[in-house]
């Protein structure tokens, strides 16, 4: 079946039996665990690998000169942390574990190693970095142009969908171990404005949020109340990752 790291790449490249054997092999590295709430890395942290989670949910975060989180994206299993920020040498970002947490960190010199003569996998690191660029754009757009429940109703969409392909979750709902706060944090809102806009969306029948799990419960209401439209980037990333 292959290791949590090939079954996410696969899907961002036509890639072949050599592909994925590297994959696999660079898959052996050693794990780290961490304890829910522990900082992998913080921004400005010296980086030198590439670090993808391999179960738990964690974010990446930054942080003003005052002290206010704004979480930038969660980390589902399966996907990358920072595809890019090793060939920067440091860390743009903080890893936060949201849970406990298992991560992956692999050296960069073995992973340029592997890009060698095989550029369909080096294609795949490429698509997850532009990925990730892309989502940041669009959280960056409704963070500053949304109303409460767009930027709450589109996150919530974005992580089924991510969910569901990590094979953790279903059409229906997922865990989710994000409190409050990282909502607030990761919506530009206050928790008191998010607890009141879920108090909203519940009584309306469109989600349950309870028990550290999500549901949403009428999916094209939601849609519609959030004014859901897939952007170019949208289906490109739903062609390659479904």
């Amino acid at each position: 079946m292959g290791s949590v790291l090939t079954r996410y790449f696969e899907r961002l490249a036509d890639l072949d039996s050599s592909d994925r054997a590297a994959l696999d092999s660079l898959a052996l590295f050693p794990h780290r665990h961490l304890r829910a709430r522990e900082d992998s890395f913080r921004e400005g942290d010296p980086c030198s690998s590439v670090s993808v989670l391999i179960s738990g949910w964690a974010c990446l975060s930054k942080m003003t000169e005052r002290g206010d989180r704004q979480i930038i994206s969660f980390v589902l299993p399966g996907e990358p942390c920072d595809c890019e920020d090793y060939l920067l040498g440091v860390h743009g970002v903080t890893l936060q574990a949201i849970t406990d947490i298992e991560q992956l960190s692999i050296p960069a010199e073995r992973l340029e190693l592997a890009f060698e003569d095989r550029p369909k996998l080096l294609l795949a690191f490429r698509r997850a970095g532009a990925i990730r660029l892309a989502s940041v754009e669009d959280r960056m757009l409704t963070v500053g142009r949304r109303p409460a429940s767009a930027r709450l109703g589109l996150l919530f969409l974005d992580i089924m969908a991510r969910a569901k392909r990590a094979g953790i979750g279903t059409d229906d709902g997922c865990e989710f171990p994000v409190t409050q706060l990282d909502l607030a944090d990761a919506c530009g809102l206050t928790s008191v404005h998010v607890n009141r806009t879920l108090k909203t969306m519940r009584k309306a029948g469109i989600i349950d949020l309870r028990y550290r799990h999500l549901s949403i419960l009428k999916a094209d209401e939601l849609r519609a109340l959030v004014a859901f439209s897939p952007s170019p980037v949208d289906l490109v990333i739903e062609t390659n990752l479904n």
